[in-house]
């Protein structure tokens, strides 16, 4: 089961789709089809950066206070 609550251009929900073997179900929420084309480039690309590079500092922590801990 996937739950993507976002906003955005869809990519994110687009790739875990795929990645479901016995199909999908997805819906949009009524009444914001609208809204998508507000949503501009750079706004994609500043969240995708900030999301990929996020996610790459956070593990990075992660691990390295988990080092910290378990020696």
């Amino acid at each position: 089961m996937v739950l993507d609550c976002g906003c955005g251009g869809g990519a994110n929900i687009k790739t875990l789709l795929k990645l479901c073997p016995k199909g999908t179900n997805a819906w949009t929420i009524p009444g914001t089809e609208d809204l998508k084309p507000y949503i501009t480039a750079q706004n994609k690309q500043k969240k995708w950066l900030f999301g990929t590079v996020g996610m790459a500092v956070i593990a990075m922590v992660l691990a390295a206070m988990m080092t910290i801990f378990t020696h």
